[in-house]
């Protein structure tokens, strides 16, 4: 039958709830980083292998330029599918003009891309062409305050059309889709603050054969089944016997689910700052084989609070570091992590959740995973996944730092097989 849907994200944690919301209905979906993709191009095989294939690019802290040239690269082998979905981040962070043009200059007819920001289920809404979360505008929020990437802006038109152009419309729910005039690279937001809206959104999409290009998060994605009338046969989720939580997201809201956490019962360990920029977690990670043997569950955070946020970021200043130092020393450390922990007599535990999307890449690129297969998810923005691991199969679970209810550890705990 080969591929139907290719979709496109800039992180792997977006990646994988844009597929759960899929595997949920039991549509085969499979999901690929760019290492397993020769050249940034799609082959045959990916194309005829799922019904659904999602790439992973990494691509939201890279420079503009660079991000343009790999949508373009990848789009451009994706001539055959006949639907392309481009995944953007629910508060508006990364290379949101350059992965729109990328694609639209790929994609041989140059269609117009539909935009949908709006992720109902997790708070975030798109009203006059501004996105939400939690009824504040998301450059009101605490992404903010990202490190990487603030939110600065929350008029989803002047992210489209900057620095790529873009002939933008911003249309409500009410109103019709547009009639495009003369060349150029064309752009439609549409506004959505319920699921409904979004499944409003699809139908007339699908009525005007305008489905060839969208954009959006898991929400809208989670209309393409009756759209695309996907093949579907549903399964149960697998469940865990020993299980690792990985997090390096600085969000209020992950600290909040990580006290919660500690609360309901998991161990908490967390590194010292010389130890985190040392690269060196042996100690970290003998904690943490101690506390899977004991207990069959252990928790590592880089941070635990905002607190210890600020005091690591004052001590790594005082070394004249700067913000992506500081990161990258962060990623090393933790990607390291990973390897130390399949050193342990019981070897890997059988599942692993990662909190952060700049985690998740760190650590599947340690372990060398670049092929997984989305079965489903704990919770709207919680996906589940298979990986293979050493020839053995790796439960995975994943969120990216602003999502996730505040129990999110308790519902994990839930698919515990003891």
């Amino acid at each position: 039958m080969g591929c139907r849907l290719l979709i496109v994200a800039d992180d792997f944690t977006g990646a994988l709830d844009t597929a759960a919301a899929l595997a949920r209905e039991g549509i085969a979906t499979g999901v690929v980083t760019l290492d397993g993709l020769p050249g940034g191009r799609l082959s045959q095989a990916d194309i005829q292998r799922e019904t659904v294939l999602v790439v992973d690019t990494e691509s939201r802290h890279l420079p503009a330029e660079k991000a343009y040239e790999i949508y373009h690269t990848l789009c451009s082998s994706a001539q055959e599918i006949p639907h392309v979905y481009i995944k953007t981040d629910s508060v508006l962070r990364g290379n949101l003009s350059a992965s729109l043009a990328g694609a639209v200059d790929g994609l041989k007819e140059h269609p117009a891309v539909y935009f949908l920001p709006a992720f109902p289920a997790a708070g975030r809404t798109t009203q006059g062409g501004r996105q939400y979360l939690d009824g504040v505008a998301v450059d009101q929020t605490v992404f903010a305050r990202d490190p990487l990437n603030p939110v600065r802006e929350s008029r989803v038109s002047r992210l489209v059309d900057w620095p790529y152009r873009f002939q933008v419309q911003t249309l409500s729910v009410e109103d019709s889709l547009p009639n495009w005039q003369g060349i150029g690279r064309k752009a439609a937001v549409l506004d959505a603050q319920t699921q409904q809206h979004l499944q409003q959104w699809g139908k007339k999409l699908e009525c005007a054969g305008a489905l060839r290009l969208t954009a959006g998060c898991a929400g809208f994605a989670a209309c393409f089944p009756e759209l695309l009338k996907l093949p579907s046969d549903p399964s149960p989720l697998p469940l865990w016997k020993r299980l690792l939580v990985i997090c390096g997201s600085a969000s209020e809201i992950t600290f909040c689910q990580l006290q919660r956490g500690e609360k309901t019962g998991w161990p908490l360990v967390s590194p010292e700052f010389e130890a985190l920029l040392s690269g060196y977690p042996e100690k970290a990670a003998a904690q943490l084989k101690k506390l899977l043997t004991e207990q069959g569950k252990a928790l590592f955070a880089v941070s635990k609070c905002r607190e210890q946020v600020e005091g690591f970021t004052a001590f790594c200043q005082r070394q004249d570091m700067t913000a992506t130092q500081i990161h990258q020393a962060i990623q090393r450390y933790l990607g390291r992590l990973a390897l130390r922990m399949k050193d342990a007599p019981e070897g890997f535990p059988d599942g692993l959740a990662v909190f952060g999307g700049d985690t998740l890449a760190s650590v599947l690129g340690a372990l060398g995973i670049c092929r997984l297969r989305a079965l489903g998810e704990v919770e709207p923005g919680v996906p589940v996944s298979m990986a293979q691991l050493d020839g053995k199969p790796l439960l995975l679970i994943t969120k990216s730092g602003g999502l996730g209810s505040e129990d999110v550890l308790e519902r994990i705990a839930g698919l515990y097989q003891g």
